[in-house]
């Protein structure tokens, strides 16, 4: 499946874990892993 996913705040480092947008990071991440493919915007 193809999921889009809005959000205004993401890490923009990979090892930056004091960013409020990890919870999208880690569900993003979790998706993939279960074979989906995802597309993250941050305007």
């Amino acid at each position: 499946m193809r999921i889009g996913i809005i959000t205004h705040n993401y890490p923009n480092k990979k090892g930056d874990r004091q960013n409020a947008g990890i919870f999208v990071y880690d569900i993003a991440h979790a998706l993939k892993k279960l074979g989906h493919e995802i597309f993250v915007l941050c305007p």
